[in-house]
């Protein structure tokens, strides 16, 4: 009931990007499947053009993204993007995808690169 009342006043006063940001937040646990799927999207979203307040919320999707899965599981699903053939044709998702694992690698510790 809480997760329905909370959808409830997301959807009315916001986007998909705000509702996909509030699930990934409640559900986390359940998405490392799909983590992939979705850093892919977001990822292609951040480098199309857009306004400034679309650009705001998938910055916050990215950032919870980036909080709430593992380092090693995060470059994994990098890794698995750069392989794919999404990032092949477009250079500034190229250069997203690299400016987050760029992110990523700032914030792990030495021995997690082990």
């Amino acid at each position: 009931k809480q997760w329905y009342q909370r959808r409830v006043a997301i959807t009315a006063g916001g986007t998909t990007l705000d509702v996909l940001d509030e699930f990934l937040a409640l559900y986390r646990t359940n998405l490392t499947d799909w983590g992939a799927t979705i850093l892919a999207k977001a990822l292609y979203l951040q480098s199309m053009k857009q306004t400034q307040s679309n650009f705001d919320r998938v910055m916050r999707l990215l950032d919870t993204l980036h909080r709430s899965f593992p380092y090693d599981l995060q470059l994994t699903w990098c890794f698995s993007i750069l392989d794919s053939r999404q990032v092949n044709s477009n250079a500034k998702m190229k250069g997203t995808l690299l400016e987050y694992m760029s992110c990523t690698f700032d914030v792990m510790g030495p021995v997690q690169f082990i």
